[in-house]
């Protein structure tokens, strides 16, 4: 059973007003067409500057991740985060693309910037907890974010380069992976793994949501996830250029994502298709097979998610 999430971005969204109705009108698409539960109506919505929902009016924008930890108020933190999904639950959305568990440890990473709490494990996981009880307790669904940490990317100069992880899984541990490890304990209901690169010793990754030993083998099997797995939106400049949405799909797939971000281009998204009924219909092996087939048939873990996050129709 193929369960569908829109996933709402910037450009393609006004106001408060505008966003009901637009997730009214795609869950009344999804019903009378026949589907079985609500679409996961899904968006970023950090606060600080980035945030997929603006509206004087009715949507308050509070201050970023690292603005909040300056206040060294846990409580402060969950509130906030309680207030925002509350307010994103107004508009139809049922899953925000948050919190934000990267480990600032390289400065230079101003795409990242005042998006995480600071560069201290602990207090990342922390805040990241406490942000993400505070979706959960409005009724909201979460997803964790950039395993396996965004926080010390090394960048080469051209967006057509990937990002890489330099650091070996033995530092990782120590401190990077902290905050996932604690919010996977405590219940995140889904994890989004990053486009970036990883090379030290024990590991060569060009992509790693496209990895096998990414998802499966060090979320899966080390960190113990079991929920759903998001890949990076495969838009990215430098996943669609070196490897193409497509085959991107399908990599990632095969490497344990439950669900393919493909967020802007309608023709990107039908490229994405295009390549994952590819890849169906090219398989040989019946492991193969069972695999990329998986793409359009929910695990257990996607079930759960879906059954116990969006419910039924009202």
């Amino acid at each position: 059973m193929l369960y569908c999430t829109a996933y709402l971005v910037t450009d393609r969204i006004a106001d408060a007003e505008q966003t009901t109705k637009l997730v009214l009108d795609l869950q009344n698409i999804a019903h009378d067409a026949g589907h079985p539960v609500p679409l996961a109506i899904a968006l970023d919505q950090e606060n600080g500057g980035v945030n997929s929902l603006f509206d004087e009016q009715y949507i308050r924008q509070f201050p970023s991740a690292m603005g909040v930890a300056a206040t060294g108020s846990i409580e402060m933190a969950y509130e906030i985060a309680k207030a925002t999904a509350l307010e994103l639950r107004s508009v139809g959305v049922n899953w925000i693309m948050g919190p934000v568990l990267d480990v600032l440890t390289n400065v230079k990473n101003q795409p990242l910037g005042v998006r995480t709490t600071g560069d201290d494990a602990e207090e990342v996981s922390r805040y990241g907890v406490a942000f993400m009880k505070g979706y959960k307790d409005a009724e909201i669904a979460t997803c964790g974010k950039h395993f396996p940490s965004y926080g010390n990317l090394e960048f080469l100069g051209s967006s057509l380069d990937v990002p890489i992880i330099t650091e070996s899984l033995d530092q990782l541990s120590l401190s990077a992976l902290v905050p996932f490890r604690n919010a996977v304990s405590q219940g995140v209901d889904a994890m989004m793994v990053g486009g970036c690169a990883m090379s030290s010793a024990g590991i060569e990754v060009m992509h790693a949501c496209l990895s096998q030993q990414v998802v499966d083998e060090l979320l899966r099997d080390d960190i113990g996830f079991d929920g759903v797995v998001v890949s990076e939106c495969l838009e990215m400049d430098a996943l669609s250029h070196n490897i193409g949405v497509g085959g991107g799909t399908v990599m990632a797939v095969n490497a344990g994502c439950d669900l393919v971000l493909v967020c802007r281009a309608f023709a990107a998204q039908q490229e994405a298709m295009a390549g994952l009924k590819i890849g169906i219909e090219s398989c040989h092996h019946e492991h193969q097979s069972q695999t990329i087939a998986s793409a359009g048939s929910a695990d257990e873990s996607e079930m759960h998610f879906v059954g116990e996050s969006f419910g039924a129709w009202r």
